[in-house]
């Protein structure tokens, strides 16, 4: 009967020690897989961070945007604050424009400084018009406009009248009359105005202000004027006149510029897997071309 050794040799198998560097070796590249997940994830989530800051700063100038291509008469205002570098007023239109008619004979002197105006307006009733405790914007043949705030209206004549008379106590007209060329239009004072400490723009319509943007490390508008012979006048501020209202049109060293376009920047900032970062919008916005109805400068009140 044949006797058999059990040594072990000619069998496979793994010592403790081989076992504890192979585990060694399994980490070590379990390590560098994962950190290499982890470094992939963080850069796939900064590159979402980017582009969502991006995304937001092209929204809010394309709001601004779209907005200023749609000015009541083409002209910035200087309410509901003064138009500048980090905030700018300008008036929408809200309806249709309706011809004004003269005081008495027309004799301006009946007409600057009287606290109403009188419309042609075909419809039934003083509601229809809109007007009533809101903005309109009146102006002449000359350019000139002024914001009025109606606060009663009333038919002028009989029952079929379509004259209605429009009263505005405490802000009387301060442009001329000129015949058959002033018009008003009901509009909406809209402003934008860019708070540092806050780093927030606001929007302000009648119905209020209201936050537009957050975390805008920067708010910047210029005003681009332009002459016919295509040289430009870059600015952080609106051309005034003496009185301080702003300007369309103006005329230096006898060459007439127009405001021809509103360059807006917006630069957002957050935080990434990286740290903070920052982002900016640019565009440069044309504004209506200046025609009959354009109106040059908007006055204030006498």
């Amino acid at each position: 009967m044949r006797s058999h050794r059990r040594d072990g040799r000619g069998q496979a198998g793994l010592t403790l020690v081989e076992l504890l560097v192979a585990l060694a070796v399994f980490l070590v590249v379990l390590t560098l897989a994962s950190g290499g997940i982890i470094q992939a994830l963080r850069v796939s989530r900064h590159n979402d961070e980017v582009a969502s800051l991006q995304a937001l700063a092209r929204r809010a100038t394309q709001v601004i945007a779209e907005e200023m291509r749609s000015l009541s008469f083409g002209a910035i205002a200087d309410e509901p604050y003064p138009s500048g570098t980090s905030r700018i007023s300008f008036f929408l239109p809200e309806g249709p424009a309706w011809p004004v008619y003269p005081h008495d004979s027309g004799n301006n002197a009946s007409f600057v400084q009287a606290a109403n105006v009188q419309i042609a307006a075909s419809v039934d009733r003083a509601e229809d018009l809109q007007l009533a405790g809101g903005h309109a914007l009146m102006r002449n043949g000359q350019g000139d406009a002024i914001a009025l705030d109606v606060q009663t209206i009333a038919r002028r004549g009989g029952p079929t009248s379509r004259t209605w008379n429009l009263v505005h106590p405490g802000c009387p007209n301060t442009i001329d009359y000129t015949q058959g060329t002033t018009i008003l239009q009901a509009v909406d004072a809209i402003g934008y105005r860019y708070d540092a400490d806050t780093q927030t723009i606001y929007r302000t319509t009648s119905s209020g202000e209201d936050a537009l943007a957050f975390g805008v490390e920067a708010f910047t508008l210029q005003y681009v004027y332009a002459s016919e012979d295509g040289d430009v006048d870059v600015r952080s501020e609106p051309h005034r006149d003496g009185d301080g209202a702003s300007l369309r049109r103006v005329v230096i060293d006898g060459v007439a510029y127009v405001l021809d376009a509103l360059r807006v920047e917006i630069r957002v900032s957050g935080e990434t897997p990286f740290g903070p970062t920052g982002r900016g919008y640019a565009l440069q916005v044309a504004l209506p071309q200046q025609g009959p109805q354009t109106a040059l400068r908007i006055v204030g009140c006498g």
